[in-house]
């Protein structure tokens, strides 16, 4: 047998989540979580080395993510009125991948600082994968007819505006590791939009008309998936201690994303002023 293959079945890992969070345990197969379990603690001894391989590292963040859902969150969430709530999905994710580039290149000068010298070049390579992603939702926005940037100015999701606080934050502590789970978490979950809700975004738009440039980037069916693997390999080899910091950011990221955003004030900011715009999409095109 495969030295290598041997060694990564016989891995587990471990994390708590937080003082008073879950515990996740991961192995090659699979992830257990415990709440509120009497012998938790005793749960954090198990880990077999330093660095995991890839299948232990992708469990243990998919057990992560798993643990910090309140319910199953949804990408393809279909509104009463699908154009407004299409418009109200790509000023979030705007606003998410507009500070991406810049936060990451923020937490790049920390681990420079620390003379991880390989985290660094791993983030710039990220901060350039997204470069732009921001301009594609904007684009978006003017083929439904729409001012882009002021609308992108005046309508910012509540769940947008609390995940770009959390990355923020992350990027400026003295250990930025979790800037590594939380670009996880939005990589991982881009994943669950498939080309059957791309291609129901698209059914909203007359023929020639593209409204799904930024959707398409961030899905099933752009580059994500490769971005997914790519980051749970380099979590996979980061020492422990800085490994929970990224998993733990995961769970933080996780629950934002998770929450209740049915009542997010932003939702009816948005319709007053599409109201006050008198707007109507595609006007003047045939459907």
């Amino acid at each position: 047998m495969n030295d290598d293959v041997s060694i990564a079945d016989s891995q587990i890992d471990s994390i708590a989540l937080g003082a008073s969070g879950p515990v996740v345990l991961a192995r090659p197969s699979g992830f257990l979580v415990w709440r509120d379990c009497a012998f938790a603690d005793a749960l954090l001894d198990f880990a077999t080395s330093e660095r995991v391989a890839t299948q232990v590292a992708r469990q243990l963040l998919s057990g992560c993510l798993y643990s910090s859902w309140n319910t199953s969150p949804s990408t393809a969430e279909i509104p009463e009125d699908r154009m407004r709530r299409y418009v109200y999905s790509l000023c979030s994710m705007y606003q998410t991948t507009h500070v991406t580039p810049a936060t990451l290149r923020r937490a790049k000068r920390r681990f420079l600082e620390l003379g991880d010298v390989a985290t660094a070049a791993f983030v710039e390579h990220k901060a350039v994968e997204e470069t732009n992603h921001d301009i594609l939702a904007l684009r978006d926005l003017k083929a439904m007819g729409l001012p882009g940037e002021e609308l992108v100015a005046r309508i910012i999701p509540q769940r947008a505006r609390s995940l770009v606080t959390l990355f923020d934050e992350l990027a400026a502590t003295d250990l930025p590791y979790g800037v590594l789970g939380y670009i996880y978490v939005l990589e991982r979950v881009a994943l669950r939009t498939t080309r059957e809700d791309i291609d129901t975004i698209r059914h909203l738009a007359p023929d020639g008309v593209n409204i799904t440039r930024c959707v398409v980037v961030h899905s099933a069916e752009g580059a994500d998936a490769t971005h997914v693997a790519e980051i749970i390999d380099y979590i996979g080899t980061l020492p422990r201690e800085l490994r929970a910091i990224a998993c733990r950011a995961v769970y933080r990221a996780g629950a934002m994303i998770s929450a209740d955003n049915a009542a997010d004030p932003a939702r009816w900011a948005l319709d007053r002023l599409l109201d006050e715009w008198e707007w109507q999409p595609f006007r003047g095109i045939a459907h």
